[in-house]
């Protein structure tokens, strides 16, 4: 009986795996855990690049293809599963301005305005003052009818380029473009019941946009027609005094 008590020790022992076998698959799981996460970012990396060059090379549609695949990337990529290391060394997504070139994309490409919506709310979430996300947001949410929404990202965008906030992108004629967004800030106060505005009649606040449309651009032909417009109004008395 003494004699069979080192035998089964001994049997156990054989059972039980080697620590260096443990070891080794501890490691190799941690490598797929590492590699796999890695290599989707390395794919969705790709595919953003890809789809921006196609929207540069004038292929839209190619490029919404591109970024949506990307974009499922994202949910999956090691930043996502590893957490964000730093120097962003794995990608994490689509940034700012790739969302912005698939809301546009998706726009010319397919005429889809609801996932255009979703690419620009994406595009500010990434960077509150891209303020051509919100001129474009305010230009489709206009064209579905709420207008005060789009109002506001109208106003938004104009006061990002006024105050010439951090991260935003500086245009190339900053007095075109606010000339523009105030005629369209003006074009949407048109819109608007007169219980929105102050005065009981939102026309006097169109008129001041329009004049700070003039007041970037002298001679501003959307304004300049738009004012004339307004004041034949105002003569015929059918608007309230500008």
């Amino acid at each position: 009986t003494m004699a069979s008590k080192p035998r089964n020790k001994q049997s156990k022992r054989r059972a039980s795996p080697p620590a260096s076998a443990l070891r080794r698959h501890v490691v190799a799981s941690l490598l797929v855990a590492v590699s796999l996460p890695a290599a989707l970012s390395l794919c969705g990396s790709r595919l953003e690049r890809s789809g921006l060059l196609a929207l540069e090379q004038g292929e839209p549609a190619t490029a919404v293809a591109q970024l949506t695949r990307a974009r499922q990337f994202a949910a999956y990529s090691g930043a996502a599963l590893l957490g964000r290391l730093p120097g962003g060394l794995l990608w994490s997504g689509l940034s700012p301005n790739s969302e912005y070139a698939a809301g546009r994309a998706v726009l010319e490409s397919r005429g889809e305005v609801l996932a255009a919506i979703d690419h620009f709310d994406a595009a500010i979430r990434g960077n509150p003052n891209l303020w051509p996300a919100h001129a474009n947001l305010a230009a489709v949410q206009a064209g579905l009818g709420d207008v005060m929404a789009a109002l506001e990202a109208c106003q938004r965008a104009i006061d990002i380029l006024v105050i010439r906030a951090d991260d935003a992108p500086a245009p190339a004629d900053p007095g075109q473009v606010l000339s523009d967004l105030h005629l369209m800030a003006g074009q949407l106060l048109e819109r608007l019941p007169a219980s929105r505005c102050s005065g009981g009649s939102c026309l006097p606040h169109a008129a001041d946009a329009y004049q700070r449309a003039l007041a970037n651009v002298a001679g501003h032909e959307g304004a300049s027609a738009a004012l004339e417009r307004l004041a034949e109004l105002q003569q015929e008395g059918r608007g309230p005094e500008l």
